[in-house]
């Protein structure tokens, strides 16, 4: 396989973007899970402020007021997990297609 501008680089940038844009999804599908879980042990438990948090890290703080909760994000936090998720997912794409490409190399 030639490394030409269209051939195996051009594959290469689009899983990047695709596994990029795939852990930014993932990871605020993961944010949206805990504070939607963190809601419902609020609601169970009636603290007067609880922090949703994912491995120690803050995603978004909950104040009581009166019987509801209201809840302000960590934005910081919130992005780092996006930018988490999405090396991680780029480093296992990467990872898995080198191991698939060096079977088919054996054949």
């Amino acid at each position: 396989m030639k490394n030409t501008r269209n051939g195996l680089m051009s594959q290469q940038v689009n899983r990047l973007s695709i596994a990029i844009v795939a852990g930014v999804v993932l990871g605020v599908a993961l944010c949206a899970v805990m504070i939607s879980l963190g809601y419902r042990h609020a609601y169970s438990a009636l603290p007067a402020s609880y922090d949703v948090r994912l491995l120690g890290l803050p995603l978004y703080h909950l104040d009581r007021a009166g019987e509801t909760y209201t809840g302000a994000p960590v934005l910081r936090n919130m992005m780092f997990v996006g930018i988490l998720c999405s090396l991680v997912l780029a480093v296992l794409v990467e990872t898995w297609w080198r191991r698939r490409e060096g079977r088919r190399g054996d054949r």
